[in-house]
């Protein structure tokens, strides 16, 4: 769903480019460009399955395209593409550098919370929330939340690039807010499987896994970007609002 949303906003963002294009690369820019398409297509070829290379390529693409598009002091003309597709290996970096204990930990004691208002009596240890009868629901890395926050947050850093909002508060509430629209959803979530594991029941075994693996988790992530959309889209109304 991201990538499908990084392309879109980069094509939009292209089209506003549209016109200056002249195809009038100097010798130096010819030659890089054709080296790092060339690059690109050559290490891409080498992949066979997932590989952290595939979230750095798309930048180095449009690096050499932009060469072969015009000299290479003309690549500055694309800069909100560009900060589109850092998108990927930002996303890389998070991975790596986040603390995923600190998050899975955190959405364990909020789903825990959420299941007690709910009427359930959960005991939080730590990334297991566990329920009388021995059952337990235990928040690994993958599901802590990370890329559906990152998705949310990525989602309104789009919209700020090809729609700007002209308030500095309104950018600021909309960064912030996005990733806790992102964390919640997630926490729901996690609270529904704690739930599906409480009740038990015959379907436990395949609700558990719709919500968690199956559609269901794409429903939640959807969820969030709708709900940040929204969020956006009334902040733009107020900002045309506000100017008749």
């Amino acid at each position: 769903m991201l990538a499908l949303l990084t392309w879109g906003a980069a094509w939009i963002c292209f089209e506003d480019h549209w016109e200056d294009l002249e195809l009038k690369p100097t010798l130096l820019s010819a030659f890089l460009g054709t080296f790092v398409i060339a690059w690109v297509i050559w290490r891409t070829s080498l992949v066979s399955g997932y590989e952290g290379i595939l979230y750095i390529t798309p930048t180095a693409a449009l690096i050499g395209l932009a060469c072969l598009l015009g000299p290479v002091r003309r690549i500055r003309l694309y800069r909100d593409i560009f900060a589109i597709f850092a998108l990927f290996p930002a996303w890389i970096l998070l991975v790596k550098f986040f603390p995923e204990k600190v998050l899975s930990f955190a959405t364990s004691y909020a789903s825990g919370f959420l299941l007690k208002l709910l009427g359930l009596d959960p005991s939080v240890d730590g990334r297991i929330i566990s329920f009388t009868g021995g059952t337990a629901v235990r928040v690994e890395g993958a599901c802590n939340g990370l890329e559906v926050i990152y998705q949310a947050f990525a989602v309104a850093v789009i919209f700020l690039i090809c729609f700007p909002l002209r308030r500095r508060s309104d950018r600021l509430t909309l960064l912030i807010f996005a990733p806790l629209i992102g964390a919640f959803s997630n926490i729901v979530r996690v609270a529904l499987l704690g739930f599906i594991v409480a009740i038990g029941g015959t379907i436990k075994e395949s609700s558990f896994e719709f919500w968690h693996e199956g559609t269901g988790s794409l429903i939640f992530s959807g969820a969030s970007i709708m709900l940040v959309g929204f969020f956006y889209s009334r902040l733009i109304q107020r900002q045309l609002n506000a100017n008749p």
